[in-house]
């Protein structure tokens, strides 16, 4: 079986965007609007092929992914002894049972459900609450954690809930740099949010983006093309970028399992591209978006080696808002 492989140097820790804002569209209403024909229709050139597993990258792998920052895999590093679901997906609480005592475990997951509102005062649902809670119970042990969140009420909440459920008081230190909501997004939340609103809604733009979505009108897509060129980084080389810089560089400074806790648009983009586009997350076809709880785990060995895998903390890795 194939996992979700990476080997990255540990690189010195950059400045991220400022900004730690989400997914503008709210999970109550639909952001598919007439104006999203502006910039056509899904080709069926454009289906994205769905296997049970992650995919193992390599320097020889996909040109997309950058050489410079990921290394070939002469890592030493051994795969968990853990499967993925049938959507791709590997449940948090595997990968933090299946991880040797030797290594360092983080996982950057979105946070519980949430109220309807989306500044930075919402908090969670009472369902969310009992999701973060119930998280935390499949990961009781012995030892304690590291919390990390942006600086909204939600993300804080979920991590103290995640603890709450493991039996632990959570002291959650605020890393919005490291965390930031908008990390693969190249201008202004506002000049993001302004397009967007026109074009089929900020979770249909970006999906189309990450998933590299094609239409056969060539003029709309050169359109489309220099709208991904403008408004985003390439999402391979920052999904890099944010493993070895924000996490990897990091990791020695917090204790060997940390929980992050962040936004939608940040886990959606980072699950797309470890999983090599094999996980569905097309909202702008199938409807499927980031769930709450889900993201992405990285496992660094006492030898440096990183391994990274697209996780879940709720039943299903994804939601149909």
């Amino acid at each position: 079986m194939r996992k979700a492989l990476f080997a990255l140097s540990a690189l010195s820790l950059a400045a991220a965007l400022v900004s730690c804002g989400e997914s503008s569209t709210s999970a109550s209403e639909d952001p598919i609007s007439s104006s999203s024909e502006a910039i056509g229709t899904v080709s069926s050139g454009s289906e994205v092929l769905l296997s049970s597993a992650a995919t193992e990258i390599t320097s020889s792998a996909s040109t997309e992914v950058s050489s410079a920052s990921v290394e070939s895999s002469a890592s030493t590093s051994t795969p968990l002894a853990v499967s993925p679901d049938e959507d791709g997906f590997y449940a948090i609480a595997d990968i933090y049972k299946a991880a040797p005592a030797t290594s360092k475990i983080a996982f950057i997951i979105r946070h519980a459900e949430r109220e309807d509102s989306l500044g930075q005062l919402s908090n969670l649902t009472e369902v969310g609450v009992e999701q973060a809670k119930a998280l935390g119970a499949t990961l009781a042990s012995e030892e304690t954690f590291y919390y990390g969140s942006t600086d909204y009420v939600r993300t804080r909440a979920t991590a103290e809930y995640i603890a709450e459920g493991r039996g632990e008081v959570a002291t959650v230190d605020t890393l919005d740099e490291i965390l930031d909501g908008n990390y693969f997004i190249a201008v202004p939340s506002d000049s993001f949010d302004a397009y967007t609103s026109t074009h089929g809604g900020s979770w249909t733009f970006i999906s189309r983006w990450a998933y590299n979505d094609t239409v056969a009108n060539p003029t709309v897509n050169a359109n489309l093309k220099q709208a991904y060129a403008t408004y985003f980084y390439d999402l391979f080389e920052r999904k890099d970028q944010f493993v070895s810089e924000n996490i990897v560089a990091n990791i020695p400074n917090w204790k060997r399992v940390s929980f992050l806790i962040t936004h939608d648009v940040l886990v959606a983009s980072l699950i797309i591209a470890v999983s090599n586009r094999t996980i569905d997350l097309q909202f702008f076809a199938s409807r499927r978006w980031a769930n709450y709880l889900s993201g992405i785990a990285v496992v660094v060995d006492e030898e440096g080696g990183v391994l990274v895998y697209p996780v879940r903390g709720a039943d299903v890795g994804y939601m149909y808002p």
